[in-house]
């Protein structure tokens, strides 16, 4: 757990994308890591990751191995507890990392554990800062994310799911008026809320 065995897994990850049984173990390894807390409630292996690259890898091996099931579980998983740290949150929307979401999102749509931690990954992406909002924006509607937001909301709209709740202020980020201060904080208030529940 310490730099350099971080330092080993991102190597790994960086000069082995197209091997499934690396990107695997890689990720895996990432994924208990960062769902580890340290102090104030943030997840480990923040100070760690203070650059693009670590974001790139874990997209490169997730775009590389579109298919395999446990790559994308451990590759959303890992990019769940990161995105709670606003620099990766801004640099998992800018490097890559919402088309790779909203295809989990759309491989798994009936499965209410992967709905809602895509859309907990969306809300931080979209509540840091009004930039990250900008920027989390512009990638969402590029994949029509949006849209995949709605037929999570839909598909569990007979539950009491908390992807009903999720969703929709997912949602309301992307539809307040980035000029209405007042509409855009109370966005990002109700959704700060809910997502102190889930993380």
């Amino acid at each position: 757990q310490d730099a350099s065995g971080m330092e080993a897994v991102f190597y790994a990850l960086q000069n082995h994308p197209q091997n499934a049984m690396i990107c695997e173990y890689a990720l895996n390894v990432l994924l208990k890591l960062t769902s580890q807390r340290q102090g104030h409630g943030e997840y480990k292996l923040e100070m760690m990751c203070d650059d693009d690259d670590c974001i790139q890898v874990i997209v490169a091996a997730m775009n590389y191995h579109m298919y395999s099931q446990q790559i994308q579980y451990n590759g959303c998983g890992v990019l769940a507890n990161m995105a709670t740290n606003a620099s990766n949150a801004e640099r998992i929307a800018r490097i890559g990392g919402i088309p790779c979401i909203v295809r989990y999102m759309t491989a798994h749509a009936k499965c209410e554990t992967a709905q809602l931690k895509c859309l907990r990954i969306l809300a931080h992406l979209l509540l840091h800062n009004k930039q990250n909002t900008s920027v989390a924006r512009q990638a969402l509607e590029q994949v029509q994310g949006a849209q995949v937001v709605v037929d999570a909301i839909t598909t569990f709209e007979h539950s009491d799911s908390k992807v009903l709740q999720l969703g929709g202020f997912v949602l309301d980020l992307l539809m307040a008026d980035e000029e209405d201060d007042d509409d855009d904080e109370d966005a990002r208030s109700t959704c700060s809320s809910i997502l102190s529940d889930i993380d």
